[in-house]
Order: C-alpha cells, then structure tokens, then sequence
C-alpha cells in the first residue's frame, strides 16, 4: 500500500470527507487531495496535525510499518 492509499484509507476509516477533514486540520482541499492523490508528502507538522485529528499515529497515518532489523 502506498503512502497516498493509507492517507486516504485513514481518512475513510475516521468517517470523513475531504471537506470534513480538511476543516477540522485547517487545510486546504487542494492539499489534501494531492497527498491522497500521491503528488507530495505532507510536512511532518502537517501530518501530525492530520493525524491527531483522525486519533492515530502518524506512521499509521502514512502507512508505515518498521521493519526489524537481525541482530548481527
């Protein structure tokens, strides 16, 4: 899953739209849809306040899962 995908999958999972959400994070439109939409990444402030919004983490918001290094 992308970034874009899990942005847009966290949004729908919340509930809300577009407008909805943009409101409540103090966003523009435009903004969101061109990270749901995969043209940019949001700023790390922008997407904490997006995430504190929807009540997740920001790596979920962004879709990012650690990958555990082996011990050497």
């Amino acid at each position: 899953m992308t970034h874009a995908e899990s942005m847009r999958l966290a949004r729908e999972r919340a509930g809300m739209t577009v407008k909805e959400l943009t409101e409540k994070a103090h966003l523009g439109e435009n903004t969101l849809g061109n990270w749901e939409n995969g043209h940019c990444l949001p700023r790390i402030d922008s997407a904490v306040m997006v995430a504190d919004v929807l009540g997740i983490s920001v790596a979920d918001y962004i879709g990012h899962k650690v990958k555990r290094r082996e011990k050497s």
